[in-house]
């Protein structure tokens, strides 16, 4: 279960740095839910988070799509 809680942070981590650089910031929140879950080995609540985070990164991918090239 350890592993998983380190890669879930890992990961949660990396999404998080990645949309603060684009200004992704409901995408940023949900990853830092997510790694400080993660952190405290809540994988329950990484779980609950995550179709969350999938949700906000469609959303996200979707205005990124429609935006003026």
């Amino acid at each position: 279960a350890q592993g998983n809680a380190d890669q879930a942070h890992r990961q949660a981590h990396t999404i998080k740095g990645s949309s603060a650089n684009i200004a992704a910031t409901r995408v940023n929140d949900v990853a830092r839910r997510i790694e400080m879950a993660a952190t405290e080995d809540k994988m329950d609540e990484v779980a609950e988070l995550f179709p969350i985070l999938t949700r906000e990164f469609e959303i996200l991918k979707q205005r990124l799509q429609e935006a003026p090239k």
